[in-house]
């Protein structure tokens, strides 16, 4: 008995984990505009592996700020 409801138990528990894991992300826009606001990247001049969405970012690095990078 006691090895059902340990059973039960964990059954449930991975069900609702499984289940949260594939709620949306709250971070999807939801119009066009600011769909192309968060496809601009920033990169830092001195450390261009520091990348960011986020226009206001500043390099963890250095501190400087982040430089809108060109698109083609």
């Amino acid at each position: 008995m006691l090895q059902q409801l340990t059973l039960l138990v964990s059954i449930t528990l991975l069900v609702a984990c499984g289940a949260e894991s594939t709620t949306p992300s709250t971070t999807t826009s939801a119009s066009a505009k600011d769909s192309d606001a968060a496809a601009a990247l920033y990169r830092c001049p001195m450390h261009t592996d520091q990348v960011s969405t986020d226009p206001t970012a500043k390099c963890p690095v250095c501190g400087m700020d982040l430089e809108k990078v060109q698109s083609k």
